[in-house]
């Protein structure tokens, strides 16, 4: 379910390094032609990162690619 978070403190700004930022117009032109060889079957949710037919990833997924989640840090 893709919704706005609850409070405000539930928001969360993702930095970008430069060559990542810098990668996002290529995607997005990537993202374009996927909709327009999808046509009807195209489901635009204004998503970055999504599926062929613009449907987000299930939640597990980017778990599964990057083998879990990262370590947790503690403070001591």
């Amino acid at each position: 379910m893709i919704d706005t978070p609850k409070t405000w403190a539930g928001e969360r700004t993702v930095s970008l390094d430069f060559g990542t930022a810098e990668l996002i117009p290529a995607h997005l032109r990537m993202i374009w032609r996927e909709r327009f060889a999808a046509e009807e079957a195209y489901q635009d949710h204004g998503l970055l990162f999504c599926r062929e037919d613009g449907t987000p990833y299930a939640p597990t997924s980017s778990r599964s690619i990057s083998g879990g989640w990262p370590p947790r840090r503690t403070r001591r």
